[in-house]
This record gives C-alpha cells, sequence and structure tokens, in this order.
C-alpha cells in the first residue's frame, strides 16, 4: 500500500512539473513570437528608411546639382579650351 501511495506521489509530483514547464513553454512562446512581431516591423521601418535614403542620395549625386555646388558654392567655372593644359607621358 505504501509503495502504492509513493507511485502516485510521484506520478502527481512529475504531472505538477509538466504542467509547469508547459506554462513556462507557452509564455517563452508568446515573448519570443513578441519579440519576433517587433523585430519585423523595426525591419520593414529600416527598410523603407534605406529606401528614401537611396532615392536622396541620388537626387543629391546628379551631375546638375553637383554642377550648381560647385558653381555657387564654390565659385568654381568651367575652364576655357585655351587654359587647358593636355599632359602626355
Amino acid at each position: 500500500m505504501k509503495l502504492i501511495n509513493l507511485t502516485m506521489l510521484a506520478v502527481a509530483g512529475l504531472l505538477f512539473t509538466s504542467a509547469i514547464a508547459q506554462i513556462y513553454i507557452v509564455h517563452f512562446n508568446r515573448t519570443s513570437f513578441t519579440q519576433l512581431q517587433q523585430l519585423q516591423a523595426q525591419r520593414d521601418e529600416m527598410n523603407l528608411e534605406w529606401g528614401r535614403l537611396q532615392i536622396e542620395q541620388a537626387a543629391w549625386s546628379t551631375h546638375a546639382r553637383i554642377e550648381q555646388v560647385a558653381s555657387q558654392q564654390l565659385q568654381m567655372k568651367m575652364p576655357t579650351p585655351s587654359t587647358v593644359v593636355i599632359v602626355r607621358r
């Protein structure tokens, strides 16, 4: 009779431990899924920002923009043909 009681107690302990482990795993999965969704949203926002930056870089690096900045801010001018020197090897 005592062996049956010990066996039942062991089974109940294992059942309780299994239930606690199941609760922990479900909680861990939910928090991991929430974190995954947050990271995916952050990734999507970064991809949008990357696209905007690429468009901005393309706009800033056009030949017309570079020529405008060179002439207005740096006071640069196209050289006349008489001031061009060709260096040969």
